[in-house]
C-alpha cells in the first residue's frame, strides 16, 4: 500500500487536514444544536474558524494550479496557515467539548481564557492573510520565535 505522501499531492494533503480539522469543529460544535432555541455560545467562532479555513483553502486551489517551482513556494507558506486552521479549530473544540459537558473541568475564567486566546489567533490569521493578499509571508511573522537554542535547525517538513 502507497503511503500518504506517495498517493497524494501535497496540495490535496493539505487539503484534506483542512477538511478533517473543519469536521472536527463541525461535529463538536452540532452536539445539541437541535435542541437549542438561541445560538450556541460560541456559533460566532465557528463561523469565523469556518471562514479562515474557507480563505486558505481559496489560497490552496490557487497555488495547486501553478507551474511546479511556484506551486511549491506557496504550499511551503500555506502549510503554515494550515496548521493555525488545525491549531485554532482543536483548540475550539476542546472548548466547545468542554462548555458542552456541563461540568467543564475548568472554571468560566479559564475557558474565557481559551476563548480570548482562540479570538486572538484568528486576529494573527486575519493579519496574516491580509498581509498575503499584499504579497508573500515570511515564516517568521506566522511561526512563534524559535528558542535561541533551536535557531538555525528548523528543518523543512518532509
Amino acid at each position: 500500500m502507497a503511503s500518504t505522501s506517495e498517493s497524494l499531492s501535497q496540495p490535496a494533503v493539505l487539503h484534506k487536514r483542512l477538511l478533517l480539522a473543519m469536521a472536527g469543529v463541525r461535529l463538536a460544535a452540532g452536539g445539541g444544536l437541535r435542541e437549542r432555541s438561541d445560538p450556541a455560545p460560541w456559533a460566532d467562532l465557528v463561523a469565523e474558524t469556518e471562514r479562515l479555513a474557507v480563505g486558505v483553502e481559496a489560497r490552496l486551489v490557487v497555488a495547486a494550479g501553478q507551474p511546479r517551482a511556484l506551486r511549491r513556494r506557496l504550499m511551503a507558506q500555506l502549510e503554515p496557515e494550515v496548521a493555525q486552521v488545525e491549531q485554532v479549530a482543536g483548540r475550539l473544540v476542546g472548548t466547545i467539548d468542554a462548555w458542552a459537558e456541563g461540568s467543564p473541568d475548568m472554571s468560566a475564567a479559564q475557558l474565557l481564557e481559551r476563548l480570548d486566546a482562540v479570538n486572538a489567533a484568528l486576529a494573527d490569521v486575519a493579519r496574516a492573510n491580509t498581509t498575503a493578499e499584499l504579497g508573500p509571508v515570511p515564516a517568521s511573522s506566522v511561526l512563534p520565535p524559535l528558542p535561541s537554542s533551536q535557531r538555525g535547525s528548523r528543518r523543512a517538513p518532509g
